[in-house]
């Protein structure tokens, strides 16, 4: 019950002149079974929020700093809207479309909108048999037939183009007419495939143009480019088998980053970040002697530096990258994850982090320390006990050296003896870091009186490439032998209640639980 109390922090914006801050917050009210979400205002040097629109999402600013865009539901439709930040303006509509919006993208100069809809691009069940009218099925003679939680309709995530300067916003043009591909790519249908350029005169779009078998078991994602000048588009990473995505241009126009995985069909490769000069056509791996992931990155105001967001050591953290020396620089440190970083005006470092047991916040990063910026949850952090988490370094039986959290009940007493739970991680290849879940919460876990052991057994990224990869082919192998490790070692301990030992775990954290 506390958990669906918590506010929850989302997208975050900084401002284009680096002093003011636009964040979301959801909160959920379980007597309606509804969420809704909320858009602030902070300034960078201010401890105070603003609201500014109730029942929105997706801020982005415009105009300079001056007004902000976001997406609100007219009719069960969103549709978009613009407010000034004066003080008592008032949102106004922008689109009246048919379909609405799914996501968006404003041009830097704010003359363009780009928007992804979801169009009908193969026939349907109705199409195919006109003289069932009531006919409500789905049709599937070929691969792929189903993604997650939904059927493949026929219907892709397309993206469209029109004037954003005109008073009324017509609805515009679809760039991948017919196509039967979806951009942003599916399960997730993520902003950051798509992107502007500085210059308002390029769009950058990933997808995966494949279909049927291929598509099902391919990882070839592509970066497209779409020349506004005379509507051409362009592959960009043809050469490359595997995911590319993330394109990222840099504010000089100069260069174009993006995240390359190299092995075909390996969704858990390396996630190279490379670096496209747009001018020679240049392709540069600025990571290739690096050994963690790219998970994220970002350009300095400059484009001289290069800020990477990374797994190291069951922690996510921010790197600085020297493009033309290829040097990396860790940036921050502590026992948290880095989920958003960027330098304000003044020099200073914003981040949202996340703790196994604290909610995404935003801080201030000085000399090591998190000074709170936002204080979503603080009323509620005040009114409950946290859980102590703590490292441990054990020796798997292969020779390793094996990260495993402990997180103790609170009031933790070591005379007494305490139940115990291992927790094992899905995936199979994803780290067990300082996440905040509202599905698998393990300082929830901890305050019913566990003991929550949580390892970072082989096959698990930010503990370089060679431990991550272990696991391909080994399902049942070292990883199992390393869960038992944790659990082994946890019950010499004279607290551990030897007879009430448990496992916990979804998706390959299931078929862990059902191996042991």
């Amino acid at each position: 019950e506390v958990l669906w109390k918590m506010g929850r922090l989302g997208s975050v914006e900084l401002s284009p002149d680096r002093t003011q801050v636009l964040y979301t917050v959801t909160h959920v009210n379980l007597r309606e079974n509804k969420s809704g979400t909320r858009i602030y205002l902070q300034g960078v040097a201010d401890n105070t929020a603003r609201l500014l629109v109730e029942g929105a999402s997706s801020p982005q600013w415009c105009k300079g700093g001056n007004k902000i865009v976001f997406l609100k539901n007219v009719e069960g439709l969103p549709q978009l809207f613009e407010l000034s930040l004066d003080a008592n303006a008032q949102p106004r509509q922008l689109t009246t479309f048919r379909d609405g919006i799914d996501s968006y993208w404003l041009s830097p100069n704010a003359t363009h909108l780009l928007y992804s809809q979801k169009v009908q691009v193969e026939k349907t069940a109705k199409d195919l048999y006109p003289d069932y009218p009531e006919v409500n099925l789905h049709i599937s003679d070929s691969l792929m037939y189903r993604h997650w939680d939904y059927w493949l309709d026929g219907k892709y995530s397309h993206l469209f183009l029109t004037d954003f300067s005109n008073e009324k916003i017509e609805e515009g043009k679809d760039l991948m007419k017919d196509e039967p591909y979806d951009s942003p790519i599916a399960p997730y249908f993520g902003v950051e495939d798509v992107v502007w350029s500085p210059n308002n005169d390029v769009i950058y779009y990933v997808s995966k143009k494949q279909t049927d078998i291929a598509y099902a078991t391919s990882t070839n994602s592509d970066i497209y480019r779409y020349s506004l000048a005379d509507g051409t588009t362009t592959n960009l990473t043809s050469e490359n088998p595997g995911y590319d995505k993330l394109p990222v241009p840099s504010p000089d126009g100069a260069y174009l980053l993006w995240q390359q995985m190299r092995t075909p069909g390996y969704e858990s490769d390396k996630m190279e970040l490379m670096r496209l000069n747009l001018e020679t056509g240049e392709k540069t791996p600025l990571t290739e002697n690096w050994d963690q992931n790219a998970d994220d990155f970002h350009w300095s105001p400059d484009s001289k530096t290069i800020y990477i967001t990374s797994g190291i050591k069951g922690t996510v953290q921010v790197f600085e990258l020297d493009p033309e020396s290829r040097s990396i620089q860790q940036i921050t440190d502590g026992q948290w994850n880095v989920k958003w970083a960027r330098r304000t005006a003044n020099n200073e470092w914003l981040v949202m982090t996340t703790q196994l047991n604290k909610a995404a916040e935003i801080y201030t990063y000085r000399n090591g320390e998190l000074t709170p910026f936002t204080h979503i949850n603080q009323d509620i952090y005040a009114a409950i006990k946290f859980s102590k988490v703590e490292p441990r370094w054990m020796r798997t039986t292969d020779g390793g050296n094996m990260l495993t959290w402990i997180i103790y009940p609170p009031d933790f007493d070591s005379t007494k003896r305490y139940p115990t739970i291992l927790y094992c991680q899905g995936g199979p290849q994803s780290t067990v870091s300082q996440f905040f879940s509202y599905r698998w919460n393990l300082q929830l876990m901890a305050s019913m009186g566990y003991v929550v052991v949580a390892p970072n057994r082989h096959g698990v990224p930010s503990f370089g490439q060679k431990w991550n990869a272990q696991i391909s082919g080994d399902y049942s192998g070292q990883n199992i032998r390393d869960y038992l490790t944790a659990i082994d070692e946890i019950a010499k301990e004279p607290w551990c209640d030897k007879d009430r030992l448990g496992a916990v775990g979804a998706s390959y954290g299931g078929y862990s639980v059902y191996y042991l």
